[in-house]
């Protein structure tokens, strides 16, 4: 696992994707971006994309006329908290970890549910 200046320095250059990963947990399936691959992989945070997908169902009821949501994970000495919210910047979803492993930092991506990806803030 990376430290959070070495994996900030690997995000610094996820600016857009040259192909798609596809990502299914069973309930639910997204195309991640290169820089999603790339924070994942370097994070090991592989659990944050299933974390993201298991809301995915429950985000589109509760903002059907939402295509784009901002998914927010802020983790501080080993505790964090993943925030989805639609357009408007209201809340659709939310997850406490009294741990993780990831780097330190506000990791911020979209889910864009027209085209059903996932991507790093600067991808879009």
């Amino acid at each position: 696992m990376k430290t959070s200046e070495e994996l900030q320095k690997i995000m610094d250059y996820a600016t857009g994707t040259e192909k798609y990963t596809r990502f299914n947990v069973g309930i639910a399936e997204v195309l991640l971006t290169d820089g999603v691959v790339a924070f994942i992989e370097n994070a090991d945070a592989f659990w944050f994309v299933s974390d993201v997908l298991s809301y995915i169902p429950s985000i589109r009821k509760k903002a059907p006329d939402e295509y784009l949501f901002s998914v927010v994970l802020n983790v501080a000495k080993g505790k964090g908290n993943l925030t989805i919210t639609d357009g408007d910047n209201i809340p659709v979803a939310s997850k406490h970890y009294a741990y993780t492993d990831c780097p330190d930092g506000e990791w911020s991506f979209y889910y864009d549910s027209d085209s059903n990806v996932l991507m790093y803030c600067k991808e879009y």
